[in-house]
């Protein structure tokens, strides 16, 4: 029976029903079915009728509809005039839909899979009961859970038959005009990233004189397209996207090409971002309704379609090479979205890739393209790493200010920053090209970082203040500080579960839990009794359990989601014997296999051991074979043993000596191991286990094939590193390094990452990796040591200006030339603190971290007038117990200095600047946050 043959059988027993007056019959509810009746409008005139001849005797008569038709709208329009009709959303039947799924579902398995099926059929429905229907039937007839998701995941045949029907009705309207927008909606509705709003999709089409979009999507669209209730413009539901994309039917009269559309939004995109006016529009706050989108999708558009095509490159060059790139580069910055940079360079980067594959081809386009691509791939990446923060604050630093500030070989400084040269000339940078350090995270004064970590979207450091602990959090695309969490104590160890969003901190006396995306600490316990250290901590259980192995060697347990668990449990202590049956003293470092079923603990002069957790077992000990080329080491290394590392994969163990030496052991199979001199002092295994990463005291970093231990790449920089890491898709590398961390991302990892012979986050992994070691990949690069800068004073009058070292030096430069000459050097090495100019510009007065001051007269040297001497003044020591040197300050009319002092200062005056008053020399104004005095 046809739904429409139903509607009318339903409506003689009404009739009839209502003849016979039932009392009982007081409400009609017609569902779904009514949207079906869209064919033929000569049977809905004749339902109309029937209605309009039946409405006086009906208390309650009332519509569902879920997908409403031009037909379907003027017939409620004459209803209107007989009964009182109302409309229900679809987003109201999710109870129907629930209760309908319960008492329909048949299919095996327990009640957790069962729940779970419920949920996804919840979550694909949006709205469309016949899905539902359709899908709980296929699911009823699986057997396998693979069937089961195929069920969910692929069209029913029901529903084809229905968008048939809808696309017949777009193919027969009149107007071939109407046809084209349906088309070109339906475009856009299935090829977007998000649901564009109406105001979005109106300037998407041109604004080509359209009425009201609203009633043209539900005119011309079939049904296909809907607005939903937050007036975003949607496919009906996902099985409809799937149909249009994917038509298998020979028949089927509409079909979305998605590699032609995807051409489309790009250059509209592009278009909207080219737009001339746009720069104008933006600084009057009258930017397109598009903008936001074409900003944020515009290249994965050009990633979808047909990035290689001469005509797509020949716009894109074009947009690359104009001003444009800055514009979108500003527009980014300024909806706080800079992660699209780095997302861009991605595709861009693959489009490049795509590009070289083609190899000769016939278009000149092609080939010329390739350079410019790369090279922006390249720089907007770095733009957000080394400039990220400039950005955030002021967008409009990308026009004039950073492209100066970028390599010489640099695509942003040849078209931009060469142009700028005139106004802002920038000296001292050594490098054409850029290095391997993104970016560098700095952290307050005082603070001393121990730890990093890198999961989902975070990046977090540990540094300790004195008796205070503080988390900084960073996100890992644009590398911005997200938050900071403060542990009022001193937090000897942290942890991220593999997402990212819980953080574990064990302070000196208590164990917190964190948010990383609120910053809420949901959980306080104590620490165990005598207040034992934590080596290794891993959450288990999906992160609902924190396993630790302290250095007791006791395994202990926390449950992060029951309230009622407020201390450590103890799970077992392991008592580790040496060979003459003695016990040992506490291991130097453990770890905790992947599964958390078995712990490997170093030692000091006793080998490395390794237990199995469910009983408690022994499993193994490793004594390392000396080097074969060094004779002078005994047969066996028992040494220290500083730092252990389970494979995620293989169950093997990978660890450092203290004299340096990197050892890859099978606990299972003493002969397979193998070492190699790192001499390093940390390492880092990546996800998949393929690489191990080294740092030692002397700021060198290495990377190693696990399969072989190669070395793959190194670099050397300045100060020792105390804790490094691997990026959660191992294209970079993290460490920590006294009061900053750094963001390594060697050209080595990511062509590592990009390669078809580098494993893709598997099990596979170990096996795999056995490749790296084939690639001839080692590299090296040099970072020469750059004494930290501490203190920055210029003249008032002359070119002249002096900078402070960590090393203790202060040098004399002049502006154009550089350094002229030292104008301190310290032989205790204590930081240069202060520097001050006296008004007139010939006196210095130079202060260091120890409290003393040190007077400099600058002079001519005789009438040359580019050689400069310094006299060298009186000094004097300002008493440590007086306080810290806060600020040196010279009278404006003589040579008197004055010495702003932490113990003189007004405890609410902590951070209080002070200046000369500009008309009363003998008076001194200070500026703070909180206070202004004088």
């Amino acid at each position: 029976m046809s739904v429409l043959d139903f509607a009318k059988d339903l409506l003689y027993d009404l009739k009839y029903a209502k003849d016979e007056s039932a009392p009982e019959l007081e409400e009609l509810r017609m569902g779904e079915f009514i949207a079906e009746l869209s064919n033929g409008s000569q049977s809905l005139q004749k339902l109309n009728e029937q209605f309009r001849h039946i409405a006086p005797k009906l208390q309650i008569v009332s519509f569902y509809e879920t997908r409403p038709t031009k037909i379907l709208k003027k017939t409620q329009i004459k209803l209107a005039k007989h009964v009182h009709l109302g409309t229900i959303r679809t987003e109201g039947s999710q109870d129907d839909f629930l209760r309908y799924i319960h008492q329909e579902l048949d299919v095996a398995g327990d009640d957790l899979f069962k729940e779970q099926i419920v949920s996804k059929i919840l979550e694909r429905a949006r709205g469309n009961f016949l899905w539902v229907h359709l899908a709980v039937r296929r699911i009823n007839k699986c057997h396998t859970k693979i069937d089961v998701d195929n069920a969910l995941n692929d069209l029913p045949a029901g529903m084809e038959a229905l968008y048939d029907r809808m696309a017949y009705f777009i193919q027969t309207q009149p107007n071939v005009n109407d046809q084209i927008l349906a088309e070109n909606i339906l475009g856009w509705a299935t090829c977007t990233q998000r649901p564009l709003s109406v105001e979005e999709l109106s300037d998407a089409l041109g604004n080509e004189g359209l009425l009201e979009l609203h009633r043209t999507i539900g005119d011309l669209c079939g049904g296909f397209v809907v607005i939903d209730k937050e007036g975003k413009v949607a496919m009906v539901h996902a099985t409809a996207r799937e149909y249009l994309l994917h038509g298998d039917n020979e028949d089927q009269r509409i079909t979305i090409d998605k590699r032609s559309t995807n051409n489309e939004l790009f250059k509209r995109c592009i278009g909207r971002l080219m737009d001339p006016v746009v720069r104008n529009q933006i600084m009057r706050n009258l930017a397109p309704a598009l903008l936001e989108y074409a900003t944020t999708s515009w290249f994965i558009h050009l990633s979808n379609g047909s990035a290689t095509r001469p005509d797509i490159l020949e716009i894109l060059v074009k947009f690359l090479r104009g001003q444009h790139i800055l514009l979108w580069i500003n527009v980014a910055a300024r909806m706080k979205q800079l992660k699209t940079l780095v997302v861009a360079s991605r595709h861009l980067a693959d489009v490049a890739l795509r590009l070289q594959k083609l190899g000769e081809t016939e278009f000149l386009v092609q080939h010329q393209a390739v350079g410019i691509i790369a090279r922006w791939a390249t720089d907007l990446v770095k733009i957000v790493g080394k400039f990220g923060n400039n950005l955030s604050l002021n967008p409009e630093s990308i026009y004039k200010l950073i492209p100066p500030f970028c390599p010489e070989d640099s695509a942003i400084y040849q078209q931009f920053g060469s142009k700028e040269s005139k106004i802002l000339r920038i000296s001292g940078s050594a490098n054409n090209n850029w290095d391997d350090c993104l970016t560098r995270f700095l952290l307050e004064q005082k603070v001393q970082t121990s730890a990093i970590h890198a999961a989902g979207s975070q990046i977090v450091i540990l540094a300790n203040k004195q008796t205070t602990g503080f988390i900084f959090i960073y996100n890992s695309v644009t590398f911005e500080e997200v938050r900071r969490i403060t542990h009022p104590e001193r937090v000897f160890k942290i942890q991220l579960d593999n997402m990212g969003d819980v953080l574990v901190s064990y302070g000196y006396t208590t164990t917190r839990v964190w948010k990383t995306t609120t910053g809420e600490c949901v959980k306080i316990v104590n620490n165990p009794i005598k207040r034992p250290r934590p080596q290794s901590l891993h959450f288990l259980q999906g992160g609902k359990l924190l396993l630790a192995a302290f250095e007791d060697r006791v395994i202990r347990t926390l449950s992060l989601v029951d309230d009622k668990s407020v201390e450590w449990e103890a799970r077992s202590h392991l008592d580790e014997k040496s060979e003459d049956d003695t016990i040992i003293s506490a291991p130097t470092c453990s770890a905790i296999s992947p599964g958390g079923d078995m712990i490997a603990f170093g030692y000091r002069a006793h080998p490395v051991s390794v237990w199995e957790l469910n009983p408690p077992m022994h499993v193994a000990k490793f004594n390392m074979a000396s080097h074969e080329t060094d004779k002078t080491i005994q047969e066996y290394i028992v040494g220290e043993v500083i730092q252990i590392a389970w494979h995620p994969f293989s169950g093997e163990i990978l660890g450092l000596h203290r004299e340096g030496r990197l050892f890859r052991w099978n606990p299972y199979d003493d002969d397979d191991s193998i070492n190699v001199n790192s001499g390093a002092y940390h390492l880092s295994l990546s996800r998949d286990g393929s690489l191990v990463a080294t740092g030692d005291t002397v700021g060198a970093l290495k990377v190693y094939a696990t399969a072989d231990l190669s070395l793959l790449y190194q670099l050397s920089s300045q100060d020792p590193i105390l804790h490094l890491c691997f990026s959660t898709d191992s294209r970079r590398l993290y460490d920590v390094r006294g009061t900053y961390g750094n963001v390594w991302e060697p050209g080595t990892l990511v062509r590592l990452a990009d390669s078809s012979e580098y494993p893709d986050h598997n099990s596979d992994a170990w096996s795999e990796s056995e490749s790296l070691a084939k690639l001839s990949l080692h590299t090296q690069q040099y970072f020469p040591r750059t004494d930290n800068l501490t203190t920055l004073a210029g003249q008032s009058i002359r070119p002249l200006y002096c900078y402070g070292t960590d090393d203790g030096i202060a040098f004399l430069c002049e502006v154009g030339r550089g350094k002229v000459c030292e104008l301190e050097r310290l032989t205790s090495y204590m930081p240069i603190e202060q520097i001050v100019w006296s008004e007139d510009g010939e006196v210095v007065a130079v202060a260091d971290l120890s409290g003393r001051l040190a007077i400099k007269m600058i002079e001519k040297a005789g009438d040359d007038l580019e050689t400069w001497h310094v006299k060298h003044g009186s000094h004097f020591m300002v008493p440590s117990q007086n306080g810290h040197i806060r600020q040196l300050l010279f009278h404006t009319t003589s040579r008197r200095v004055g010495v702003m002092i932490e113990s003189v200062l007004p405890s609410n005056m902590p951070e209080v600047k002070w200046i000369c008053h500009p008309t009363l020399p003998n008076y001194l104004l200070g500026f703070g946050s909180q206070l202004r005095s004088n």
